[in-house]
């Protein structure tokens, strides 16, 4: 953690538990868009690499697959690295796989168009904004955090 670093995060924490949301994402040294922080493969929007740090909202929701758009929820979702698809099959880390209808859960949080696309790059934003929903989020799980399959 930088300078400051452990400060702003528990100002994030503490705004997050007031139930204002978050959407601040942890510093994330060498994952900046140009070093190639996200990729595309089909409908699956997957994250680069990991990080220690991160957004401290709890993402949740049912696996959708719809209009070419995978969804979490109805919402746009990036995925931890080593995420894979095969519809109707989404393998999460560990090897769990999860079909769509059934629910997942995992550190993250929820963050608009310009965020992803400043900390995933702008082919990530591209696909995510043309799944987005009325909210006009996107679920994104903490780089290199756990995911889990619910119930």
């Amino acid at each position: 953690m930088g300078p400051g670093s452990a400060a702003r995060m528990a100002v994030v924490g503490l705004v997050c538990l007031l139930g204002t949301g978050c959407s601040v994402v942890g510093e994330r040294p060498g994952t900046s868009p140009e070093d190639g922080a996200g990729v595309v493969d089909g409908p699956l929007l997957t994250s680069v690499g990991a990080s220690e740090e991160g957004m401290f909202a709890q993402v949740s929701g049912r696996l959708q697959f719809r209009s070419d758009c995978l969804l979490l929820g109805g919402t746009p979702v990036v995925w931890p690295e080593g995420t894979s698809w095969s519809r109707p099959i989404l393998t999460i880390p560990g090897g769990d796989e999860v079909e769509v209808g059934q629910r997942v859960e995992g550190g993250g949080g929820y963050l608009d168009l310009d965020a992803v696309t400043r900390s995933f790059g702008e082919d990530v934003a591209r696909e995510a904004r043309r799944c987005l929903g009325g909210t006009g989020e996107i679920a994104v799980f903490n780089p290199g955090w756990e995911v889990r399959r619910v119930g």
